[in-house]
């Protein structure tokens, strides 16, 4: 995978001459340097800082722009393309539904390329934006398992299909266990189609003998978070039928439970297993790859939870779900450097890992104590920032005469932010004619007794 440091030099990335419409301007090159440049400086920029502002009028342009690049790029210019098209849906979160637009717009070029692309660097890097959009933008079961599926296909594929992709490679491999178990993790197992996965388990019991190391410890995970879900059956092959044929259903549920038990047997003797070899391969005692599959192994054997914490700024960020755990991890494999600044002033992940920064908890507590009374010249400032209109609206005159788009539905659900604003300003106005009013009764009363 590609370093973003490797691809700039140092004087580059920390360019101000360079703004983010320079940047953008970049991306309508023709010469496929040139827009490899403007995509890391923007990557580059997302990783740093919240672009909020930026994207409030030019959200649209960058996107189709990373598709072009992702239909006629270079590996690297997809994987930057990639990258900033996941950092662009965690940028805008929940905000309106428009992440979700930018799933229902990204899913068909993303789905193109990854059936059309044979190197491991590039379809990794579709696999991992295609997780995020997902997660980010995915309103329903349905949308989720569409693109499960698509990464199924790349550790189990089907005859017939008509994938190119190096399904051996053990980085493919990775990558889609790991982003097919990121999007598990957000799923109801009480919904999950059992129709659609009922072989997960065995397969991800293959994977525990797999060559590589990394390849299994994604089935190690994946299994570790199937079984913390629970509903195995949902996950197992169906019982298969024996040469005497079963007439009560009670024996057909004996069978299947009976394979269930076998299956557990046979992964915590391959997690056993898995142990020692790790033992053997690491350097260091604390690695946290052997870690990780001591932690798999207790929680099979005697289900003990996995439990730790990760220090983002002042604060910590606890876990203690294997589901959360991935999460975390794709997050931080994802944001990289930019894991810390996002967690810290991000609000969709905020909310998603509902976590709350030491830095805003004080901000919170000074508010609290500075006195309610605010001016008419205070609640001009609120409005204004409430009633410019939707600044996450992908607008469609901004590329045009550049680019062909598709045209953007029009939210119907309502604006919580504003109508939480326009009810702050009422509750003020009240507080300040209380004030007021007391002030004036207060004087009336002192006149009438002198």
């Amino acid at each position: 995978m590609f370093n973003l440091n490797l691809l700039l030099s140092k004087e580059e990335l920390n360019s101000k001459s360079k703004s983010m419409d320079q940047c953008l301007d970049g991306l309508f090159h023709k010469r496929g340097s040139t827009r490899e440049m403007a995509l890391a400086m923007l990557v580059d920029k997302f990783c740093k800082n919240l672009q909020n502002e930026f994207l409030v009028n030019k959200c649209s342009t960058l996107l189709y722009q990373c598709f072009n690049s992702v239909k006629r790029g270079s590996s690297k210019e997809i994987y930057l393309a990639c990258r900033l098209i996941g950092f662009l849906s965690i940028t805008i979160g929940c905000k309106d539904d428009l992440a979700h637009e930018v799933l229902e717009d990204a899913f068909p070029p993303l789905s193109e390329a990854l059936q059309s692309k044979c190197d491991p660097v590039e379809i990794s890097s579709l696999l991992d934006c295609l997780a995020i959009i997902t997660f980010v933008g995915g309103d329903d079961l349905s949308e989720t398992e569409r693109s499960m599926q698509l990464m199924w296909q790349f550790f189990h594929p089907k005859l017939g299909n008509n994938m190119v992709a190096p399904t051996t490679c053990a980085i493919v491999l990775t990558t889609a266990l790991s982003a097919w178990s990121f999007l598990l993790s957000t799923m109801d197992v009480l919904k999950v189609n059992k129709t659609c996965w009922k072989e997960s388990v065995s397969y991800f019991s293959d994977l525990l003998d797999h060559d590589d190391l990394s390849v299994r410890i994604g089935a190690a995970e994946a299994i570790a978070l199937i079984f913390e879900m629970g509903s195995l059956e949902k996950f197992c092959s169906e019982a298969k039928s024996s040469k005497v044929q079963l007439v009560h259903e009670g024996s057909k549920c004996q069978e299947s439970h009976s394979d269930i038990e076998g299956l557990k047997e046979k992964i915590l003797n391959q997690m056993t297993n898995l142990s020692l070899e790790a033992g053997d391969e690491v350097v260091h005692k604390n690695d946290s790859k052997k870690k990780l599959i001591d932690d798999v192994l207790r929680f099979l054997e005697d289900n003990v939870r996995v439990k730790t914490s990760i220090k983002v700024g002042r604060s910590g960020l606890s876990i203690s779900t294997w589901s959360r755990l991935l999460q975390v991890n794709f997050m931080m494999h994802f944001l990289g450097p930019g894991f810390v600044k996002h967690m810290q002033e991000n609000e969709f992940l905020h909310d998603v890992f509902d976590f709350k920064p030491k830095e805003k908890q004080h901000m919170s507590s000074e508010n609290q104590l500075l006195p309610n009374m605010f001016t008419y010249d205070y609640e001009e400032v609120v409005l204004k920032n409430f009633y410019q209109g939707n600044p996450w609206k992908l607008k469609e005159e901004e590329i045009e005469g550049r680019q062909p788009y598709q045209k953007k539905k029009k939210s119907a659900c309502p604006n919580p932010a504003l109508k939480k604003a326009k009810n702050q300003v009422r509750r003020q106005n009240r507080l300040i004619s209380q004030t007021r009013n007391a002030g004036h009764m207060a004087v009336g009363l002192e006149g009438e007794d002198l």
